[in-house]
């Protein structure tokens, strides 16, 4: 939830200052996806009681992996503007343009990656790139890359930062 409210944070913030209409505009439109990410944020967790037991269930349901991910870093963009670092999404051009899953859950986990990736870099910027296979059985393994500049994850936190709330440092 951290990142949506730093996402409307941040564009708040830099509401206050702007002058110019059409970006003021722009910001308001990052605050609506922001504060409806949120919102899908509160909604899920409120009907996902299992995360408390580690038996978290992923929807099986149509969504654009596009979408999901354009939708994902434009909560990460006001804060990147702030820092000066460029965020790009690259996506393979065989990326089917509708799958089966949990987008709510793939945007959750990407905001985790590129969060801690815009928290740790002070220049040059991110890359997500977005690919995968089919197999022929109709499925399809979506493979996401998070590239940065900055300094990386020490292969000692590596091994713990999938544990239930723990942290690099």
């Amino acid at each position: 939830m951290r990142t949506p409210l730093t996402g409307i944070m941040g564009m708040a913030e830099l509401l206050q200052g702007e002058k110019d209409e059409e970006k003021k505009r722009q910001a308001c439109r990052y605050l609506r996806s922001a504060a409806a990410a949120l919102l899908e944020m509160v909604t899920d967790i409120t009907t996902h009681a299992s995360l408390d037991s580690g038996t978290l269930q992923c929807a099986h349901q149509a969504f654009s992996p596009r979408e999901s991910l354009d939708a994902c870093l434009e909560l990460f963009r006001p804060a990147c503007i702030e820092k000066g670092l460029e965020l790009e999404l690259a996506v393979a051009d065989g990326l089917p343009p509708v799958l089966l899953g949990d987008g709510f859950c793939l945007r959750q986990a990407l905001g985790n990656l590129v969060g801690n990736a815009v928290k740790f870099t002070e220049h040059g910027g991110i890359r997500v790139e977005a690919g995968g296979e089919g197999s022929g059985g109709g499925e399809y393994m979506l493979c996401l890359k998070v590239w940065y500049t900055g300094p990386g994850i020490t292969p000692d936190e590596q091994a713990r930062i999938f544990e239930r709330f723990a942290r690099g440092s």
